[in-house]
């Protein structure tokens, strides 16, 4: 389903996450803690985080927004992390999602900004001044 070709910046990932599907996309979906924990570990920069479900309408509006950046701004790490799964309980709590979509700007560990609901230019915004 991916198609790699199209792939050209390495992305690093762990065992079990996935690219989201799309043309240049860099995404990387998280499945577990371990795996964020192991994004944001991997991560030199700023990475955006989206704290999303599945049955999110505004979600799903504003996913190929998000995918559309990951694109652009190859040195920034985009996350993908489910509410819903399981495995990202923890993850959910510390980041204090209580509303999705909600967007976690980070880097070098330090929580920079939070973006709630489908906000584009909010989005862009953000990305544009932390990267």
């Amino acid at each position: 389903m991916l198609r790699h070709a199209a792939r050209r910046a390495v992305v690093l990932r762990s065992p079990g996450s996935r690219l989201v599907a799309g043309a240049a996309s860099r995404v990387l979906e998280v499945k577990s803690d371990a795996e964020y924990a192991a994004a944001l570990k991997a991560a030199s920069g700023l990475v955006v985080a989206d704290f999303t479900a599945t049955w999110c309408g505004p979600c799903k509006l504003i996913a190929p927004v998000f995918e559309q950046l990951s694109a652009a701004h190859p040195g920034v790490t985009f996350v993908k992390a489910d509410i819903d799964t399981d495995a990202l309980a923890a993850t959910v709590a510390a980041a204090g999602v209580t509303a999705v979509p909600t967007f976690v700007f980070l880097k070098g560990g330090a929580r920079l900004l939070e973006v709630r609901g489908a906000d584009v230019a909010a989005l862009k915004a953000g990305v544009e001044k932390h990267k």
